[in-house]
């Protein structure tokens, strides 16, 4: 029997628009849990905290926050491990409003 370390990033994409929270990380994240226990299988989340913190200083993005929260609790409760890691570009990253970001600037990637 072969084992297989299943990583992800949790985050926004990177580039002129990172696609809303919701589509890009609340509804996929949902899809690949809910495969990941079809299989009986667990993975370990890399969670962006600086992209978290970003997120959470947007007045507009507080419900966005939680359900992200939300998610990883429930993706720890279902077996998932959750580490943190860091990306300095979310540093430089400009808010667009309806939960996008402009993640262009890379000069401290």
């Amino acid at each position: 029997m072969k084992n297989i370390l299943l990583t992800f990033d949790y985050e926004l994409f990177l580039g002129a628009r990172s696609g809303t929270i919701e589509k890009c990380l609340i509804q996929p994240t949902d899809h690949l849990d809910s495969i990941l226990q079809k299989h009986g299988a667990t993975a370990v989340m890399f969670v962006d905290t600086t992209c978290l913190n970003r997120i959470k200083q947007q007045p507009g993005l507080h419900d966005q926050y939680e359900k992200i929260k939300k998610q990883l609790l429930r993706l720890h409760e279902n077996g998932h491990y959750i580490y943190p890691h860091i990306h300095p570009h979310w540093l430089d990253a400009k808010y667009l409003g309806n939960g996008e970001f402009d993640l262009s600037d890379l000069s401290k990637y």
